[in-house]
């Protein structure tokens, strides 16, 4: 999304400037879209640290029993 948000001010800001228009609302989504750029690099490094933190495998031997069935899905049962 952002990289669609980058033409699209640039261009529009140019267009606004070339009017001698406000600039305001272009300096906004300038503002808004390094923002979302900022916050989007971020989850994706939060995404990768996750990834590499992954829980260790259950030591062999020490199982863990699945959950018990809920008594609603025991009742649909029959």
């Amino acid at each position: 999304m952002v990289h669609s948000l980058i033409p699209t001010w640039a261009t529009w800001g140019e267009r606004r400037r070339e009017a001698d228009l406000d600039e305001g609302p272009a300096d906004q989504l300038m503002e808004i879209t390094s923002s979302l750029s900022n916050h989007a690099r971020r989850i994706t490094q939060i995404r990768n640290q996750a990834a590499r933190h992954t829980p260790p495998a259950a030591a062999p031997g020490k199982t863990v029993p699945p959950p018990a069935p809920s008594p609603a899905q025991s009742a649909r049962r029959r």
